[in-house]
């Protein structure tokens, strides 16, 4: 009798979430039963997932998310490039759009959807992963595979990837913010000149941020940030400004749903804070932060644009964010994956990002691995000098 059992599910509601949730760590909000719920609900990018488990002698050891989406390809080859491709497009439909299988949730959060608990569990896991999704892709007509997305120390502990024909490709750098100060004060007063006057002529521009409580009693012409004000930023003002945000992004493999902010709105609320920027009642700016001790995640962000952008609604939900996160104590601010100079001039720090590719065809396998740095391009970010003493 085998000891080592994968057993694959149509949803995560078929499995126990005391069950699935017994070998995260707080870092995995997004692989969280609660959070895949919400996204098979949502059914984001009519995509359709399927939660595996991998035990040892009935023992849970690992578990991964496999889903499988039509992804663009053609935003990556630039704008050069979108003209010709959407005139083969009028011949060949789904032309450098491939249905592919993920292993990943079809939401990009810089998250990973592979937990393994025990390190020497390793090896045999991946290889009955990669199983299993070939098992999956043969079954539904998938050509190509994409395991997303890693911490670059990840590269050597999940070699054993490449092994089973796999190549790495580079994903969007993610940004971090260490969080070291007692006060929103403190921070101030570390950071460089250039950069401390750049926030201050901001905050001038607003009520003063206190994440204690909701905003208190200031004019209805000024400015204010407000903290998990539901009532006025309803899921559909948010999905509205999230659009927004979304139609200026260079590079997405996906556009989330109504449906996804309305069930995350009511499922995982108390996983959440709301922080809005508004002015005379009007929300102008707003952003989701998850919360998951000892970290705080930047995950989602709206913003009306063109209407009072004097009051720098963007950059005071950033230092709204920063204040809460040293109110709570936190030890890092997860900043995400977009506007990287906003939140580098504000102390945040890349980090690279690895996905694992491969194409089932051999030979289509072979010529993306010769395009792969024209498909998963590396994203530099220059350093830059933000605070008077580099921690």
């Amino acid at each position: 009798m085998a000891t080592n059992v994968v057993k694959t599910y149509s949803s995560i509601v078929e499995i126990p979430a005391e069950l699935w949730d017994s070998i995260l760590l707080p870092l995995d909000v997004f692989h969280t039963h609660r959070f895949i719920h919400t996204v098979e609900l949502a059914k984001v990018e009519n995509s359709q997932c399927w939660p595996v488990c991998f035990y040892e002698k009935d023992e849970l050891v690992a578990t991964a998310v496999l889903s499988a989406f039509r992804v663009d390809l053609g935003l990556f080859l630039g704008e050069r490039m979108s003209d010709w491709i959407r005139s083969v497009r009028k011949r060949i439909p789904h032309f450098l759009q491939p249905k592919i299988l993920f292993c990943g949730l079809p939401i990009s959060l810089g998250q990973k959807n592979l937990i393994i608990a025990r390190p020497e569990s390793t090896n045999w896991v991946l290889k009955a992963l990669d199983e299993k999704m070939q098992e999956i892709a043969s079954r539904y007509e998938l050509g190509f595979f994409i395991l997303k997305e890693f911490d670059q120390e990840s590269a050597g502990e999940l070699g054993a990837f490449k092994g089973l024909g796999y190549f790495i490709g580079d994903s969007i750098p993610y940004m971090n913010m260490d969080i070291r100060w007692t006060s929103f004060d403190a921070y101030l007063n570390e950071l460089r000149h250039t950069y401390r006057r750049q926030v201050k002529k901001s905050l001038k521009k607003i009520a003063p941020i206190s994440p204690e409580a909701p905003a208190g009693i200031v004019s209805p012409l000024q400015a204010m940030v407000r903290f998990n004000h539901w009532e006025n930023c309803p899921p559909s003002l948010f999905y509205n400004y999230y659009l927004k945000v979304m139609d200026r992004a260079e590079t997405k493999l996906e556009v989330l749903n109504l449906p996804f902010f309305e069930h995350c709105f009511e499922k995982l609320r108390e996983d959440l804070t709301l922080i809005t920027v508004e002015k005379g009642g009007e929300v102008l700016s707003a952003g989701l932060l998850f919360k998951h001790d000892p970290y705080l995640t930047f995950a989602l962000v709206g913003n009306k644009y063109g209407k009072h952008a004097e009051v720098d609604p963007y950059f005071n939900l950033i230092h709204a964010m920063i204040a809460l996160a040293i109110k709570e104590d936190v030890q890092q601010l997860k900043l995400g994956q977009t506007a990287y100079w906003v939140k580098q001039r504000l102390g945040g720090k890349p980090s690279g990002r690895i996905l694992f590719f491969k194409a089932k065809n051999r030979v289509t396998h072979y010529a993306l691995k010769k395009m792969r740095k024209i498909l998963f391009p590396d994203t530099p970010i220059p350093s830059i000098h933000v605070f008077k003493k580099q921690a």
